[in-house]
């Protein structure tokens, strides 16, 4: 007999549902923040080749579960960028737009995938214990943070 319950114990399910927070707070604040940069990035692929502004790949998550994540497209839709040539350094080679290689270089590209973690397909908090203890941490104080700043409010102190 193993020593692993069928059932999650009432403090994993606590732990869950704090990172589960800290994960859509995270995102939801940085995709706040980022939207403007985002817009330019999608106009600036589609000022530059037809198609969609954003890509769309079958991932596997945890568990094996199957989600679809978003980025920014950064090839353009050539017989070159669909043949998947493999790993070439040239650029036309390969199909990337002259965007797509700074969105790449910058990080821009992976922008979307907030989006996905907002669904919950991913997460932003890794599981290395010291990360989840700081991510758990952070939401209570930021709840700490809010409700102090309601309390005192609601009761003009």
């Amino acid at each position: 007999m193993s020593g692993y319950s069928s059932e999650a114990s009432p403090e994993r399910d606590l732990e869950a549902r704090v990172l589960r927070i800290a994960d859509v707070l995270i995102a939801a604040t940085l995709l706040v923040f980022t939207l403007p940069l985002m817009i330019f990035a999608a106009m600036a692929i589609k000022l530059e080749s037809s198609g969609p502004a954003l890509s769309r790949r079958p991932e596997v998550g945890r568990c094996g579960r199957q989600f679809t994540a978003l980025r920014f497209r950064t090839t353009a839709l050539t017989p070159f960028a669909e043949q998947g040539l493999g790993a070439t350094w040239d650029r036309v080679a390969r199909g990337t737009t002259r965007s797509g290689e700074f969105l790449q270089y910058s990080g821009i590209a992976d922008l979307p995938l907030l989006v996905n973690v907002l669904r919950g397909d991913m997460t932003l908090v890794p599981n290395i214990p010291k990360i989840r203890r700081l991510a758990k941490w952070a939401v209570w104080v930021i709840v700490a943070l809010v409700s102090g700043a309601l309390f005192k409010g609601a009761f003009g102190a």
